[in-house]
């Protein structure tokens, strides 16, 4: 297994959160606390995005740990939305039809267009 890393980027009314590498059991409640404050500290965005192109392993508890955010997000008026999963990872989510609760995209533009922010 490896690693779960991450970086975000902050931008006008919107956040992207790159995920890169495992998601798993072991991971899932340090992402999951780590993205409520990154949530938290940035009050003025409405929308998280999150690229999952390098994610490449996401197990039951990491679904569970986005879905738990999305629920999150929703509790705090925000929207949370996915692009950018490599083909593995979308085969899940659509499976499990998480693909109908997310949204999934394969560009941003199109993200920001859908969610009024271009």
């Amino acid at each position: 297994m490896n690693d779960l890393t991450y970086n975000h980027v902050i931008k006008d009314k919107y956040i992207i959160v790159y995920l890169k590498g495992d998601l798993d059991a072991y991971k899932s409640e340090k992402i999951k606390d780590d993205l409520k404050k990154i949530i938290n500290e940035n009050k003025e965005q409405t929308l998280v995005v999150l690229n999952l192109s390098e994610l490449n392993y996401i197990d039951s508890a990491g679904l569970g740990s986005l879905v738990s955010i999305l629920r999150y997000m929703k509790e705090q008026q925000k929207k949370l939305t996915i692009y950018k999963l490599n083909k593995n990872i979308e085969r899940i989510f659509k499976m499990t039809r998480l693909d109908s609760l997310f949204g999934l995209y394969n560009d941003l533009n199109d993200v920001l267009e859908d969610h009024n922010l271009i």
